[in-house]
This record gives C-alpha cells, sequence and structure tokens, in this order.
C-alpha cells in the first residue's frame, strides 16, 4: 500500500477575518458575534457590508484562481486486503489519536451511546453540559478497540497461567470492540476538526 494525501489545495482568503479584527478591536472581545442586529450600530453594519461586497470580489476573483484539487494517490497491493480490518485499524488508531489530541470541537452524541455518563443539565443555548465529556468517552473507545485490532495479538492475553482459555473475558472483550466499532460508524461523520 501506498497512500499520499497532499493538503486541501487552495488557501481561501476571507475578507471576515478584517471585520473580526475591526469588531474584536471595538468591542475588545473575541465573540462581538454574539451581538444581535439591533446592538450594532451603523459604523458595526457598514463594515459587515463592505466585508460583504469585498468576499464577493475574493470569491470570483482570487479564491477562484487559486482553487485547485486536493492530490490524492493511492495504491493498494493485494497483500493490504489479506488481514483489510489490520490494516485499517493501523492508520485509523494513530488518526483518531491525533484528531483527539488536536480537535477543536466535539460532534453531537447521543446520551444512550453512553449510559454511564447521561444526558447533563440544558444551559441557555439548549446545549448539553455532558456533551463533550460523552465525545470525549466515545472517542477513547474507538481509539482502544483500533488498537486492540491494530495489535493482533488479542488472543493470547485470555489464556490463563494454567493454559486454558478464558471464554468469559474474551466475550467481554469482543462485545466492547463490537460496540466501538459501532460507535465508530454512527459516528463517522463527525470524526473532523
Amino acid at each position: 500500500m501506498k497512500v499520499y494525501i497532499g493538503p486541501y489545495g487552495y488557501s481561501y482568503i476571507s475578507a471576515f477575518r478584517i471585520q473580526d479584527w475591526i469588531m474584536e478591536k471595538k468591542y475588545t472581545t473575541e465573540k462581538w458575534w454574539e451581538l444581535e442586529p439591533e446592538q450594532m450600530d451603523r459604523f458595526d453594519l457598514a463594515v459587515e457590508k463592505f466585508c460583504g461586497v469585498l468576499q464577493k470580489i475574493l470569491d470570483y476573483t482570487i479564491n477562484k484562481i487559486t482553487r485547485r484539487e486536493r492530490n490524492i494517490k493511492v495504491r493498494i497491493d493485494p497483500y493490504d486486503t489479506w488481514s483489510m480490518d489490520h490494516t485499517l485499524a493501523l492508520i485509523i488508531h494513530p488518526m483518531l489519536v491525533q484528531l483527539l489530541k488536536t480537535n477543536h470541537g466535539y460532534f453531537h452524541s447521543d446520551p444512550e451511546d453512553v449510559p454511564h455518563i447521561g444526558k447533563g443539565e440544558i444551559d441557555e443555548l439548549g446545549l448539553d453540559d455532558k456533551e463533550e465529556e460523552r465525545y470525549r468517552w466515545i472517542m477513547e473507545e474507538m481509539i482502544w478497540a483500533f488498537n486492540q485490532i491494530a495489535n493482533g495479538d488479542e488472543f493470547e492475553e485470555f489464556y490463563t497461567e494454567e493454559g486454558k482459555w478464558d471464554l468469559e473475558a474474551k466475550t467481554k472483550q469482543d462485545k466492547r470492540i463490537d460496540n466501538a466499532l459501532r460507535l465508530f460508524g454512527k459516528y463517522f461523520r463527525g470524526l473532523w476538526d
């Protein structure tokens, strides 16, 4: 297998960075965007309108010119699919670790997927205060499962000192892995930073 996936093909220029900079200077807060339209004065509205017009110009000129397709090259060899679950786990595990370490947010998670954490208090914005805690638990479960699959030596740990097979422990681990893989499928489209 040989995989090369280059960076996204262009750098998008946003005129709204100008608006952010001006408004942050004026209101001395990064959350100026929480202002309601009726709280904005004529200057604020003029800046917003100017940046909107400038953005349209940028989108039809520079942003259109600098856009190019992402460079992607993938070669799969026959031995890569011999144990494809293992091959993919070798790739997915470090990606999940990296995502959990560097992410800037979290996906919405259903409380029934994490019953030991459950649903939290709802704040004034309608957000559940346990959402991030559930996200971290789900991510850690997926990371653990893909690590188990990637290591490939999952059977050795289920032999007791007497050389007997511990079927109960193996069944428990299999159920945990299956649940983590179910969560991976369910939240797959939320795996982005």
